[in-house]
Formats: C-alpha cells, sequence, structure tokens
C-alpha cells in the first residue's frame, strides 16, 4: 500500500522588485522602505491572480506597483481599463 501526502503549493512571483522599480520611477522624498511594506500585501495577492483575473480589474501585471499603491500616490495610479463583462 502507497502512503502518499499531496502537497499543493502556489508559487507568487517576488514582486518587491516591481516595487521597488515603480518607486524609483517616482523618485525620492518617502520612505520607500514603508512604501514596500505597505503595498507587499496587497500586491502579493494581485500577483498571485491570473491575467484574465487582473483584466477583470483593469490592470495589467506591470500596473499592480501603481495600483497597490494608488491611495499613497494617486497621481501615478494607473488608468483602469475594465473589460466588459459577457452579458453586459
Amino acid at each position: 500500500m502507497s502512503d502518499t501526502t499531496h502537497l499543493n503549493i502556489a508559487f507568487v512571483p517576488a514582486i518587491e522588485n516591481e516595487i521597488d522599480q515603480f518607486l524609483a520611477s517616482v523618485g525620492f522624498g518617502f520612505n520607500p522602505s514603508h512604501m514596500r511594506k505597505f503595498a507587499r500585501r496587497d500586491a502579493l495577492r494581485l500577483s498571485a491572480k491570473t491575467d484574465a483575473e487582473l483584466a477583470q480589474l483593469g490592470i495589467t501585471r506591470a500596473d499592480i506597483p501603481a495600483f497597490v499603491l494608488r491611495h499613497k500616490l494617486p497621481g501615478y495610479a494607473p488608468i483602469l481599463r475594465r473589460r466588459a463583462l459577457v452579458g453586459d
């Protein structure tokens, strides 16, 4: 008899580099470490979504850092492009 344990692990791509690149493009004048900590949980949650799920929110994978920091840096918020749902 085989005793097999199944373990499903979802690998989430690292998002910290994308957040750092976004913050570097914005410039200085704030604490990037604090901003990264602020954005990390939501960014990881969004990174785990499929491209189709992100499109439903109106963003692309490249928009994730700006999207999660939109309340702190509204001038850099992405323009949302919501895809029409079937039946709308």
